[in-house]
C-alpha cells in the first residue's frame, strides 16, 4: 500500500510504541504486495501501516523479535497468511 512504512526488520523496533497489543502477521503474496513475502504489524485486531519484507517464508523469523511466538495460520484464515507472531 502506498502509505505503508517499511522497516528492514521488526527486531530493532520498539513495537509497544507503535501498538498497544503488537501482533505480527506474515503473508505470502498478499493482494497489496503480490510478489512479496511481508510481515505486517497489527494492533490487536487492526492492521497498521508498518511492514517489512522477508526474503522468503522460511526466513520470516529472522525479522521478528525473538520473544515473540509463532502460530501457524488457522484453516479459516486467508490463503496468503502464513501465520502470526504474538
Amino acid at each position: 500500500m502506498k502509505n505503508d512504512i517499511v522497516f528492514d526488520t521488526f527486531k530493532t523496533v520498539d513495537l509497544k510504541s507503535l501498538s498497544k497489543c503488537p501482533l505480527i502477521v506474515a503473508y505470502n503474496k498478499p493482494i497489496d504486495y503480490a510478489d512479496k513475502v511481508i510481515l505486517r504489524l497489527w494492533d490487536n485486531i487492526n492492521a497498521t501501516k508498518y511492514i517489512c519484507f522477508a526474503e522468503n517464508e522460511e526466513k520470516i523469523c529472522n525479522y521478528v523479535p525473538e520473544n515473540m511466538i509463532f502460530f501457524k495460520k488457522d484453516e479459516h484464515d486467508d490463503n496468503c497468511i502464513i501465520g502470526t507472531f504474538i
